[in-house]
């Protein structure tokens, strides 16, 4: 896949990933630390009790090093609740979590608003106003952060947002009904129906057509800013499906003077019952991805993003497709269809 302008994405994407590396190396050093005075901690009246049995004065290496590990521990508990939710908040909402794990006083900083506020969106609360069910149970920024990393419908239900649980990035997936679909609205091409496992109330059906065009737009400053994004068409094909691996589709994804453009080819994905013939039921097959490029978010921009196959004057059909999901580049898994 042909990437224009994007050696820039490229540099920021390395130096990001080299603060990032510095600054979770940190944390992880100072739970290390917290970790080993748990376990002084733990042991400390064994120590104790070799004070009071051993000869002399019991003091020895052993001892000594639990004495001072103990009473820096102490130290740390401490220090101001700002301070160390600071700390924390800029770590990852997995690290907030694993850190709960290390005492009360920490878990009860870990768990604070405070942190969790900063792994939520920037526009989190224009997030839970266009929300379908804008009523949410929470009662701290943490349940939100939780609630959140569901898929929801927002707006006139023809979107799903949710936020990837491990950076707390925004996701989307845009219906087949927010697409630009050459001839869309013909029934004679295609059709709009309920279909097993869509996130939608109803997904297009291609029946048949010699131009497949499909288009769809979304702003970037709907998304999380610095972040490297990949557009990806939600399908799969039905059992009849005919004429669409004959020759590769064009995809694109375009934004600013940026753009991400290659061919994939669609196949066909049949089964082989016991008797030997090709069949499958539409409804038991999962929803593959068709990777249309990617882009780079850092300002309000338009993201335009197709697939088109109008070479070919041959007819095709069959192709399902659900919409456009736009995710994080390196949280490929962070999907809405599975884990």
């Amino acid at each position: 896949m042909k990437v224009e302008g994007g050696s820039d994405v490229r540099i920021w994407f390395v130096q990001k990933e080299g603060r990032e590396w510095l600054t979770r190396m940190v944390f992880l050093c100072f739970v290390f630390f917290q970790l080993l005075t748990f376990l002084v901690r733990l042991f400390f009246p064994l120590t104790h009790h070799f004070r009071n049995v051993g000869d002399g004065d019991g003091d020895g290496p052993i001892l000594f090093i639990g004495d001072i590990l103990h009473s820096l521990d102490h130290k740390m508990e401490l220090l101001p609740y700002d301070c160390f939710a600071h700390i924390l908040s800029f770590t990852s909402p997995q690290d907030a979590c694993r850190s709960s794990l290390v005492s009360s006083i920490v878990q009860s900083m870990a768990d604070s608003d405070t942190v969790w506020e900063k792994f939520l969106p920037f526009n989190y609360q224009e997030i839970v106003s266009r929300l379908v069910s804008p009523s949410l149970p929470c009662s701290s920024n943490k349940e939100l952060f939780l609630l959140l990393c569901n898929p929801r419908p927002i707006d006139d239900g023809n979107k799903m947002l949710w936020i990837e649980k491990r950076s707390g990035k925004i996701c989307y997936l845009l219906s087949a009904r927010e697409l630009s679909i050459a001839w869309g609205d013909s029934p004679l091409y295609w059709s709009w129906k309920p279909i097993q496992g869509s996130r939608f109330e109803e997904a297009a059906e291609l029946r048949t057509i010699c131009w497949l065009e499909i288009k769809g737009s979304i702003n970037s400053g709907m998304l999380s800013p610095k972040t490297l994004y990949g557009a990806y068409l939600k399908v799969k094909t039905a059992d009849r499906a005919y004429g669409l691996d004959l020759l590769p589709s064009e995809v694109s994804v375009e934004i600013g003077k940026h753009k991400s453009q290659g061919t994939v080819c669609i196949h066909l994905r049949r089964k082989r019952n016991m008797n030997g013939y090709f069949h499958r039921r539409v409804e038991d097959d999962e929803w593959w991805d068709i990777e249309l490029g990617n882009f780079h978010t850092h300002s309000n921009e338009e993201v335009r993003m197709s697939l088109r196959e109008v070479k070919g004057v041959h007819l095709k059909g069959g192709l399902i497709l659900d919409g456009i999901e736009i995710r994080p580049k390196q949280l490929e898994k962070a999907s809405t269809y599975g884990p």
